[in-house]
């Protein structure tokens, strides 16, 4: 391996356990005056809860969504807190096969409707997502983008929502495919679009080796421009 133009040789062993591929603050963490950074993968209902008081009065909240959001509808609910109106989510078309060789196939929509909470995060939103955000975290992307509830800050989601089929083939391999068809809300394709960035970051491998996450600073920058030109 070169750094910089020192070789260095390493032996790693080999094993399951798997590298984060971003340094990340804590699940709900100050990360500058009055901005918090809040990790939908690892944060629970009851931990939004204990800490809404403070969420709700911050300057800014950073929601990082590189990642699938913790089980549940945490990530749905976290939504419900930055707008005043109902809100649907994208598209949902499931297939309905009743003859073979997919001969006359219908689609059954699904698509649900969320009521707001009364009260509200008074400050500039932003979330961080990129290319490995998939399925659910989609979803809530999708919502996000639509109704414009924040800034989005960082590289297209992967385009591959709607459930996802499994199957096992002689052998142990496992195969698997999308099991809807997803549309966004105004009915137009989102496999293989995804949800487009706002705010579009290029990560380098220099700030990887710095150990400086470039999607987090350009949201911070982002809420504090926005602050400053109330």
């Amino acid at each position: 391996m070169l750094r910089g133009k020192n070789k260095l040789y390493l032996t790693i062993p080999y094993g399951e356990r798997a590298v984060d591929e971003f340094i990340t603050p804590g699940v709900v963490e100050q990360v500058k005056d009055g901005i918090y950074y809040v990790n939908p993968t690892r944060l629970t209902e009851d931990m939004f809860q204990q800490n809404l008081s403070k969420l709700e009065h911050a300057k800014g909240v950073i929601f990082d969504l590189r990642g699938y959001p913790y089980p549940g509808t945490i990530g749905i609910n976290i939504l419900k807190y930055l707008t005043d109106s109902p809100f649907q989510t994208p598209q949902f078309h499931m297939p309905l096969f009743v003859f073979p060789d997919h001969e006359n196939v219908k689609f059954n929509l699904i698509q649900d409707t969320h009521e707001p909470e009364q009260s509200k995060l008074k400050g500039k939103v932003a979330f961080l997502t990129y290319g490995g955000a998939v399925s659910y975290s989609e979803t809530i992307m999708g919502i996000v983008e639509h109704y414009r509830l924040a800034d989005i800050i960082g590289q297209p989601t992967a385009g591959a929502n709607g459930d996802v089929n499994l199957i096992q083939l002689p052998g142990g391999c496992i195969v698997g495919w999308t099991g809807l068809v997803t549309l966004k809300q105004d009915g137009s394709q989102h496999h293989l679009i995804g949800i487009q960035p706002t705010v579009p970051v290029e990560r380098t491998i220099k700030e990887v080796r710095e150990g400086r996450d470039v999607y987090l600073e350009k949201a911070i920058e982002t809420i504090n421009a926005k602050q400053n030109n109330q």
